[in-house]
């Protein structure tokens, strides 16, 4: 029998083990689904395998920062450099992506145009301004 009783048992080895990495849901709007399209076939990263079509949106359901960091940097890349130009309904659409992975990460901008998540954000903290151009600014502290 085993030497500890079950009052010395603590609550980790009682319950089954769960993640406590949070699952993430970043939707890409429909009018970004061309961009989409290609870039799943180019197959840079894992993250683009694990999209799923739901209806007109793509969804992305990780718990990987790194698949995060990603989809941001996708994002920010095609705001600050666009390969052509931008209309504003696609630059709102970049930006939502951004807004969106930045509800679940912190974002830290890596040169001129790349970002990266760093860590899981806290779901008490404030989030962070993002400005339309793509760029990341530090959260604000509200007193």
């Amino acid at each position: 029998m085993n030497s500890k009783s079950f009052v010395q048992s603590t609550i980790f080895e009682l319950l089954p083990s769960y993640s406590l990495t949070p699952l993430a849901t970043i939707f890409i709007p429909p009018l970004l689904l061309e961009n989409v399209e290609d870039t799943i076939k180019e197959n840079v990263h894992p993250a683009w395998n694990k999209m799923l079509s739901k209806g007109r949106h793509f969804v992305l359901k990780t718990n990987s920062l790194d698949d995060l960091t990603e989809v941001a940097d996708w994002s920010r890349t095609a705001l600050v450099e666009p390969a052509v130009p931008l209309s504003l309904q696609q630059r709102i659409a970049y930006q939502s992506v951004i807004k969106r992975v930045s509800r679940w990460a912190v974002l830290e901008v890596l040169g001129s145009c790349h970002c990266i998540a760093t860590q899981w954000k806290d779901p008490h903290s404030h989030s962070q301004e993002i400005k339309l151009d793509g760029a990341i600014k530090k959260p604000c502290k509200v007193f």
